[in-house]
């Protein structure tokens, strides 16, 4: 829960600096951090500080991912989550349910 939260924070301060005067005012879409990016790089980084006895390492170490989140960004473009299907009913598989007892 802890590395998911610390993720978040990277990513949102990310989102922000981007949203900020980073990129060209021009844009067709508006961008975001890229998630996944992020997280693979910040989770290795967590552990290497954690196990680290230097702060200044530490430091440098968090500056390097807060670069790395602010440089790498998608855009966000509207319409592109797919509608959810309705799950299927359970009757088509009669092998799931539990056996009877009479």
């Amino acid at each position: 829960m802890t590395l998911a939260n610390l993720c978040q924070c990277f990513i949102s301060d990310a989102d922000t600096a981007i949203a900020d005067n980073k990129y060209p005012k021009n844009l067709k879409y508006e961008h975001q951090a890229n998630r996944r990016q992020c997280v693979g790089k910040i989770v290795p980084v967590f552990l290497e500080c954690v196990f680290t006895d230097s702060k200044r390492k530490r430091n440098q170490l968090w500056k390097k991912v807060e670069q790395f989140c602010k440089r790498f960004s998608q855009p966000v473009r509207p319409g592109r989550n797919p509608a959810r299907k309705n799950p299927r009913d359970k009757k088509f598989y009669p092998n799931a349910r539990k056996p009877s007892l009479s």
